[in-house]
């Protein structure tokens, strides 16, 4: 039997939750590396499925939210930090030293982290834009133009004045 079918069974043996320290027999790779193959395979499916799943689930919520008249549910369920999670994760991943998922390179977290703080204000903006425009009786179209527009301005203007990235060139030590 070759070293990749033993691997398979091995596989199926960890999903099970037995025999971890198991080395196999004609085989020179411990069921560690087994184990290490499939954290991988997770870290593969939260980068190409996580946010899929976690917009179906805010999209439920508001649904849920608007169906029983709560526009103010609606809007905390949409306002919910999912995605910086699930992107600070995959930023994580992507950046640690030796591939692990234990030692990320710090100033990608810095970086990542500072772009979330300039995102934040300009969230901000777009939320206010939002609230003006509304209060002047705009519609949902004139709402979403100007908040837009407010996002992509303080985007910029931040960025300009060197609020996004102070950290942006160094590297770690």
């Amino acid at each position: 039997s070759s070293c990749g079918e033993l691997e398979a069974i091995a596989l199926r043996i960890c999903l099970l939750g037995v025999a971890s320290p198991l080395r196999l027999r004609g085989c020179a790779r411990p069921l560690a590396s087994v184990r290490a193959a499939m954290a991988a395979g997770w870290q593969a499916a939260v980068e190409a499925y996580g946010g899929v799943v976690i917009s179906v689930f805010v999209l439920i919520g508001v649904e849920a939210a608007a169906r029983h008249g709560s526009p103010r549910l609606a809007a905390i369920v949409s306002t919910i930090p999912t995605g910086t999670p699930l992107a600070l994760m995959i930023i994580a991943w992507r950046s640690s030293a030796g591939g692990g998922a234990s030692t990320p390179r710090q100033s990608a977290l810095i970086g990542f982290a500072e772009a979330c703080l300039q995102g934040t204000f300009c969230n901000v903006a777009f939320v206010t834009a939002m609230v003006l425009v509304a209060r002047r009786g705009g519609g949902w179209m004139a709402m979403l133009a100007a908040a837009y527009s407010a996002w992509v301005t303080i985007w910029f203007l931040s960025g300009f004045l060197g609020l996004g990235s102070p950290s942006e060139g160094k590297t770690d030590e």
